[in-house]
């Protein structure tokens, strides 16, 4: 598996989307604490202005998800890439203007921006794993992918954090993303020559008409049905997760921004080690067994870490006393547990994604996915505002996530036992 790394037909692609990542991350993430800190007045004004930038982040995977299919599926993707990576260059430079002017609607537009460039990435990003590796390399490529996506988002929170904690925000940021930018430009010129997977198709620049087909295509594809609403949920965990942690931490466990970073690196270490560890076993059981176990992972995990977590308490801790606490042990061991097998539950679900769509679809089949994908990750943020509508607090949220994980094992289970049942008749 380590191999492929040094392999020019994946590691080149490989370091792209690592800095790709690496580099959504650092700007996010030091968008939010400058509006925190450095723009916004008042609480209500900074959820408002952190609000706008998830949103508008999200919104071209609705508007632009469908072309971005056509060309992937159309155009030769290491060309392509290198197209999208130059963008990048582009829209960090305007990102750092806006910076420097500490202007919030060029803030908004440059996140808008980046959220136009990753739609476009999207599905290149994973239909181009079919073209560069062997079949049975497959569970390791998305291994190393998602390893390389988490650890990506983990360095860019801690890097923002960092720089904002001494007073780098905005001029270090600015450079710094500028300089991941290039730097990913220039790796992508080391990517071949992929050939278009189907280059006489046509494409629709009516958004919505496109949208509308692509998400019909997807209705009608039995096939893909499961990995792309595995996958979906496993957003739709990780989104909520992430999102809620440091409130978690803040509110159950007395942790402050020290403690916080802490649960983040167990949170991308365990996503990065399940995933490691689901290309390794993919040599002896089947993928869905590898599914079924993670799904079953994230639900029961979840519900202990609801069960293990102290009360509400209003108090902040120093780092010390938060590791003295005599129930930090279960709840860090939960929180590696359901991250484990989140690892070990998408890594199938992508890679059953790539060997059951037909190859001349599969780009658009992946931006179909990468909807679906954005819309759960919204719903994951309705339920997170809906816990004190509803009269709970983020240990019982945990619960409800992990109660509906084990519904869609339950789901799961039931499908493939009808399936069974209809094949030997």
């Amino acid at each position: 598996m380590w191999k492929l790394l040094t392999a020019r037909r994946f590691g080149p692609f490989f370091w792209v989307q690592a800095l790709g990542a690496l580099n959504d991350n650092l700007f996010k993430n030091g968008l939010a604490l400058f509006f925190v800190y450095r723009l916004a007045e008042d609480a209500a004004e900074s959820r408002l202005w952190i609000n706008l930038a998830a949103g508008l982040f999200i919104l071209p995977f609705f508007l632009f998800s469908a072309i971005a299919g056509e060309l992937a599926d159309r155009l030769d993707k290491g060309r392509l890439i290198r197209w999208i990576k130059f963008q990048e260059i582009v829209i960090m430079a305007f990102g750092s203007f806006a910076f420097w002017q500490a202007s919030p609607v060029l803030l908004l537009a440059a996140v808008f921006l980046m959220g136009t460039q990753s739609a476009f990435f999207g599905p290149v990003k994973y239909s181009l794993l079919p073209d560069c590796l062997q079949a049975e390399e497959l569970p390791a490529g998305n291994a190393l992918v998602e390893t390389g996506t988490f650890l990506a988002i983990l360095l860019g929170t801690l890097g923002a954090s960092l720089l904002a904690a001494n007073n780098g925000l905005p001029h270090w940021l600015m450079a710094l993303v500028l300089a991941v930018a290039l730097a990913g430009w220039l790796v992508s010129l080391a990517i071949p020559a992929i050939p278009a997977a189907n280059p006489q198709l046509r494409l629709d620049f009516h958004l919505f008409r496109a949208l509308h087909r692509l998400m019909r295509e997807l209705r009608h594809n039995h096939a893909i049905h499961l990995p792309v609403l595995g996958i979906s949920f496993f957003w739709f965990y990780g989104a909520f997760v992430l999102t809620q942690l440091p409130a978690w931490n803040r509110w159950h466990l007395g942790g402050d921004e020290t403690s916080t970073g802490i649960l983040l690196l167990l949170f991308a270490l365990g996503i990065a080690s399940g995933a490691l560890l689901c290309a390794r076993l993919s040599r002896r059981f089947p993928l869905l067994t590898l599914a079924l176990t993670g799904l079953s992972g994230l639900g029961l995990f979840a519900l202990d870490l609801g069960l293990a977590s102290p009360p509400v308490q209003d108090v902040v801790l120093p780092l010390r006393d938060w590791l003295d606490q005599p129930g930090l042990v279960r709840t860090s061991l939960d929180l590696l547990g359901l991250s484990l097998s989140g690892g070990l539950f998408v890594v199938p679900m992508y890679t059953l994604l790539q060997q059951r769509a037909d190859h001349a679809r599969l780009s658009r089949m992946v931006a179909a996915n990468n909807v679906l994908n954005a819309l759960f990750m919204v719903l994951a943020a309705g339920l997170g505002m809906a816990l004190p509508a509803m009269g709970l607090d983020l240990a019982q949220g945990f619960g409800v996530l992990g109660g509906l994980s084990l519904t869609a094992l339950s789901a799961l289970l039931t499908r493939q036992t009808r399936i069974r049942h209809t094949d030997r008749r």
